[in-house]
């Protein structure tokens, strides 16, 4: 008879503002008991907010890091080449393996600046050095596309595979991790979902409210229920979506974005299984 694992925790991307409104989500839903996971599976943002999650950092503290990146996050919006970037967001969700290498190609043309110093960026939302108990990260090499998870078994630092699964191609610069170059986990799937098979409950967190990747996300959570999972899916409602607004990296908005979030889960109608 299969052993399943009780709870994982999948969070998944939306910029800083999205990663905002996921630790208030996170917040909303320790009011209703749920605090520990077996598996919290991060991608982009969600890399960093589940990092939080696992440490026990304060959202308090992750905000106000976040806060302070705004002028970082300005440098890196105007070394963008909105061309190369049409090419890189025009492919969508759910790529097959050669697709994400044909973007991982583009991201390794882009001017994005010294790795080093994102690295440094990214570190300070962790505000902890070493792998919190139960964190597992992604990441999609540029060379061929692959798709990989890190946790605290993988033998690599912390700060580098965060970064590596937080950087946007085509806007940050490929991260070098155990001597290959990486880019957002997020080009495979926003969330990875799909990766928290084998659990009896699964929670899924992504502040990406777009209708075609809707599509995937109601496909992965469909896999996990047809393997025996209870799902548990929270995406912005209409009050999160404008509190969320256009712009992922307005650093202006982190409060409120985090209120809303918070906000939507506080009743129980929002946290029931299926």
């Amino acid at each position: 008879m299969e052993t399943r694992a009780p709870h994982a925790l999948v969070i998944g991307g939306g910029g800083l503002i999205g990663g905002a409104w996921e630790l208030g989500v996170l917040s909303g839903l320790r009011e209703h008991g749920f605090e520990h996971a077996d598996l919290v599976l991060g991608t982009s943002i969600g890399a960093v907010v589940g990092a939080a999650a696992c440490a026990g950092t304060s959202d308090e503290s992750v905000l106000r890091a976040a806060a302070e990146l705004g002028p970082a996050v300005s440098t890196y919006l105007s070394r963008v080449d909105p061309t190369l970037m049409t090419q890189i967001m025009g492919r969508g969700f759910g790529l097959a393996t050669e697709e994400r290498a044909t973007i991982g190609a583009l991201a390794a043309q882009a001017d994005s600046g010294p790795e080093t110093e994102f690295i440094d960026r990214v570190s300070t939302l962790l505000l902890s050095d070493g792998w919190p108990p139960g964190l597992a990260v992604t990441g999609v090499a540029i060379d061929n596309g692959e798709f990989v998870t890190w946790d605290e078994r993988s033998g690599v630092p912390l700060q580098r595979a965060v970064a590596a699964s937080c950087a946007g191609p085509g806007l940050f610069p490929p991260v070098n991790v155990d001597g290959r170059r990486y880019i957002d986990g997020g080009i495979r799937s926003p969330t990875n979902a799909d990766r928290a098979s084998g659990h009896e409950r699964v929670v899924i967190i992504t502040a990406i409210g777009d209708e075609d990747f809707q599509q995937l996300l109601n496909a992965e959570a469909a896999s996990l229920r047809r393997a025996g999972a209870r799902v548990l899916v929270v995406t912005p409602d209409e009050r999160s979506i404008a509190a969320i607004g256009p712009d992922t990296f307005d650093v202006t908005r982190l409060d409120a974005v985090w209120m809303a979030g918070r906000r939507q889960v506080r009743s129980a109608s929002a946290v029931s299984f299926d």
